[in-house]
């Protein structure tokens, strides 16, 4: 996953140790303007912005990412929990808005609903080599036949096609699947991927749709 940052000060450490403990990419500039322009010229899959004080001015850095028209999701961090305040945030683009404090939670959700609002089509459906996923009911079908997955076999597929053909490592499988009191081996993430060949192959000869990349993790096939 990769994030930017922007305009984060005292609560972008919750921010940075959820994303160390998570394996995100994270791009953080000093400067406002360069994460507006950070924002223009490369790709991330959420941008976090920090909503700061009561000046006339708090507000301009939302301003600058929606005249950008950015595909990027935007969760909005504001000081004040204030639904004139949230309100505003919207108004100006904000898909998502927390209130300081943060806490690791809020963080990993907030950041994965805006993921999955920067993969979906307009009708909540993300298609990838004859499968297809409806992020809005959590359904899965496979050339037109539905699959039953468990829940964490949806989260790992999800994952999976969300990374569009990019290869996601082990550890990265494991830490979204699991919370920190959570401490299984990282075998099971093996069994999990054979036990989604499986159902895809029984369901529409799709077992191959799940590629290994050696001593690395997994991708989807792209064909």
């Amino acid at each position: 996953m990769n994030i930017l940052l922007i305009n984060l000060s005292q609560i972008s450490k919750p921010v940075l140790d959820v994303a160390l403990r998570r394996n995100w990419e994270t791009s953080a500039p000093t400067r406002i303007e360069d994460g507006v322009e950070f924002a223009r010229q490369l790709s991330f899959q959420a941008i976090f912005v920090e909503v700061k004080g009561r000046g006339k001015d708090r507000f301009d850095p939302l301003k600058a990412l929606t005249a950008l028209r950015t595909k990027a999701p935007v969760i909005a961090v504001l000081s004040t929990n204030c639904s004139s305040e949230r309100a505003r945030a919207w108004e100006l683009g904000a898909a998502i808005c927390l209130t300081e404090p943060l806490n690791s939670h809020e963080i990993e959700m907030a950041t994965r609903v805006a993921v999955r609002l920067f993969a979906k089509t307009e009708d909540n459906i993300i298609r990838l080599g004859g499968i297809e996923m409806d992020l809005a009911f959590e359904r899965i079908s496979a050339s037109g036949e539905n699959l039953k997955l468990t829940r964490k076999e949806f989260l790992l597929l999800e994952m999976l096609m969300l990374a569009n053909g990019r290869t996601v490592t082990r550890d990265q499988i494991l830490n979204q699947l699991y919370c920190d009191k959570e401490c299984p081996d990282a075998k099971i993430i093996d069994v999990f991927v054979c036990k989604l060949r499986a159902k895809l192959q029984k369901a529409a000869s799709l077992g191959d749709a799940i590629v290994t990349s050696w001593g690395v993790g997994y991708r989807m096939a792209m064909s």
